[in-house]
């Protein structure tokens, strides 16, 4: 369904699977496809910005609720975050690379 080829397996929990699709001097692309309801907490820690989408399924990402084909912003200011995805739910990440 969202299969890539080339897509890296950079993590396999009995939670989720997060897979980098993308990476280059500027950012980094990444799938996760969730298992099992996960939550995940994360840092813009002012010099990064996220941005978060839902491919499939639902999530809370920051406190707003996302369906499917959603994306949202999550500023380098904003600090300490959390997200909450439903099973079988398929979120895409996109950050800035860091060198």
């Amino acid at each position: 369904k969202f299969n890539l080829p080339g897509a890296m397996v950079i993590e396999e929990t009995q939670h989720l699977k997060r897979e980098r699709l993308c990476q280059n001097p500027y950012f980094i692309a990444e799938r996760i496809v969730v298992k099992n309801q996960m939550a995940y907490a994360g840092q813009c820690d002012g010099t990064s910005l996220e941005i978060w989408g839902v491919l499939s399924g639902e999530a809370l990402i920051a406190g707003i609720p996302m369906r499917k084909v959603q994306f949202c912003l999550l500023p380098a200011a904003m600090g300490y975050f959390t997200i909450q995805a439903a099973p079988e739910t398929v979120l895409l990440r996109a950050y800035t690379a860091k060198e």
